[in-house]
């Protein structure tokens, strides 16, 4: 994997994966809708390192799903639409 956009992909598989199995959201509804969200706006990060730091780090990972659905719900996302 030479590039970002590769090393990006790869993680985004594996973020994804960690994210759906998150007990933050368990019980959504649209659970795959909301993965993906989180999953892209932390694959958005420009640090490659840092994306990496999350994917292989729970309490950081943790930390960055709880960001991202704080942000989510101040924006009223619309988690069935």
């Amino acid at each position: 994997m030479d590039s970002d956009k590769d090393k990006k992909e790869y993680l985004g598989n594996i973020l994804y994966e960690q994210i759906y199995n998150s007990p933050l959201i368990t019980n959504m509804s649209e659970k795959e809708k909301v993965v993906s969200k989180i999953t892209g706006m932390i694959l958005n990060i420009d640090d490659i390192e840092k994306i990496i730091k999350i994917s292989t780090d729970n309490e950081l990972l943790t930390q960055n799903v709880n960001e991202a659905l704080n942000l989510l719900n101040n924006n009223n996302y619309d988690y069935n639409s």
